[in-house]
């Protein structure tokens, strides 16, 4: 059977209040999401890193979220 894990949230209005910190709604820079720049030929038409063989340089830079999994 599947456990459901719940975060308590602070409350603002009847609605979870936004904010960066762990008892608010929002994204935490460096804690929840890495975001990097690298050369947009590095990733495929859906959005996946290219194997290291099959990467090219153009130069155009594009800025990409990373899956982060520290806190999971």
């Amino acid at each position: 059977m599947t456990k459901f894990y719940y975060r308590g949230m602070a409350e603002e209005n009847g609605k979870p209040k936004v904010g960066r910190s762990a008892r608010l709604l929002g994204v935490r820079l460096g804690v929840d999401i890495d975001v990097v720049e690298m050369p947009r030929d590095w990733l495929d038409k859906q959005g996946y890193l290219r194997p290291e063989a099959e990467r090219q340089s153009t130069g155009k830079m594009v800025t990409v979220v990373l899956r982060n999994t520290r806190g999971m």
